[in-house]
Order: C-alpha cells, then structure tokens, then sequence
C-alpha cells in the first residue's frame, strides 16, 4: 500500500516509499542530482577539501560531530548548491509524480520540464532559503519551524503554479498539523548525510578519490531528498483535500 493510498500522512510510509522510487529511477534522479552537487565537487578538487568539513571530537566520553565551512569560496559554492538542491526538487517532482501514476519519466523529460520552470522554481527556492536564514540569524522564530513550514514549497509552486508568495503560504498551509512528522523526515535525512559524509571522509581522505566518493554519495542523498519531498507533497495533498496523484500529475499531460 502506498503512502499516497492511506488517507493520512505517515512519515514512515513517506520515507519508505521515497527510498523505492528514487531505487527504481536511480539513473535519471542521480544523473540530475550529480549535477546539483557539481559545484562542490569542483570546489573540493580545487581546494582540497570540501566546502563544508565534518570533523570529530571526544570530550568527557561524549561524542560530537561537527559541520564548518571552509574557504574563501566556500559560502558562494554552498549558496548555489542550496538553490540547485531545490531547484533538483522541482526537477525530480515531476519524475515522481509520474512514477506513482505507473508512467517512467527519463532524465530528459524531467529536464525539459526544469527548464520550463526554472525561473519560478528559483525564485521560490531563493526566497525560502533567505527566510530560513533570517530565522536562524534574527532568532525571530527558530529556523526549524520555517523549513517545515516551506517543506513542499517547491512542488507546490512546479504543480499549482501559484506564483512565489503563494508557493510558500500554500506550503505553510499543507504542513499545518503535521510539522514534527515532517521535522522528523528532515532531522532524519539530514543526520543521514552527515553520517555518510563522514563516512567518506574516514575510508577515502579528501584526496581525488574522496572527492568522487563524496560527490556521487552527496547526490545520492539529495535525490532521495527530493524524492521525500515531492512524495511528501502528494502524501498532504490527498490527506488533506483528497486529491489524488492522477490529478496532481494530470497538470502536465
């Protein structure tokens, strides 16, 4: 049974079934996702080492793992990786969204649709970002709260084609009443990450060799990422309103 046939939103089942379309279009998500991670690939060859490190420490017997970014170019490299990421999410929305309408999108067909929506994509994926980031700098509100709220931001601006504004009001909307679930998918997938990157790190160095590890296990993460993400859209789409994938996929027939 699918998360989308349930009639509520399950974190479990929304992550369970992420992981089993992203493994039957790994070719045609990955490809995209290795794109969105090509500037810090680029970056870590260059400078040795990749824009954002995770390091170790032990201290009183507890154990802590660490993220920084290092670099001159480092902010810019991780800027542009956070509006590819989303723009990737729009991307393999579509790719998805066909998927669980029994129909197999190509990487070009995901790809002609990114292009045709980029500009909203980026827009929105630009304005989230900047109001997470406000939230954590000015501690107005916690920066968590504001990334669940805008969670399917971008699937809601690739399908209802709202504008910008109402991309993110639509987005607060649909995670209303299930914001710890959806927390709970991100903490999980960005512990997740970090492990991997960590992982990495200690079997391959961050010589050429741990460079492409890191890129293809990066890209990795942020197509199964997208994938939650779009699924997660539909998954509050139904429960919420009752609209099926069909008619959520049927906008772009």
């Amino acid at each position: 049974m699918t998360a989308t046939a349930i009639g509520e939103f399950r974190a479990g089942a929304v992550l369970n079934e992420g992981f089993e379309i992203l493994v039957k279009n790994i070719v045609p998500f990955g490809t995209i996702s290795l794109a969105v991670a090509f500037p810090s690939f680029l970056y870590e060859l260059s400078q040795g080492a990749a824009p954002v490190v995770t390091t170790t420490n032990t201290e009183g017997g507890n154990f802590y793992v660490e993220r920084s970014i290092v670099g001159g170019g480092a902010l810019i490299t991780v800027a542009i990786e956070l509006l590819l990421r989303q723009v990737a999410v729009g991307t393999i929305s579509y790719g998805v969204f066909q998927e669980m309408r029994g129909q197999r999108a190509s990487g070009a067909d995901c790809l002609r649709r990114a292009v045709s929506l980029f500009f909203v994509v980026a827009a929105v994926a630009v304005v989230a970002v900047v109001a997470t980031l406000a939230a954590a700098i000015l501690l107005i509100v916690p920066a968590f709260i504001v990334a669940t709220m805008l969670w399917v931001a971008v699937p809601a601006a690739v399908v209802e084609r709202p504008g910008v504004f109402r991309s993110l009001s639509r987005s607060a909307a649909l995670t209303k009443g299930h914001r710890w679930q959806i927390f709970g998918i991100i903490l999980l997938i960005g512990i997740g990450g970090l492990a991997a990157g960590y992982v990495v790190e200690r079997l391959f160095g961050l010589g050429t060799l741990g460079a492409i590890v890191s890129w293809v296990v990066s890209a990795v993460v942020s197509a199964y990422a997208a994938c939650v993400t779009a699924l997660g859209y539909s998954t509050l789409r139904f429960a919420k309103e009752g609209v099926g994938v069909e008619e959520i996929a049927g906008v772009f027939d």
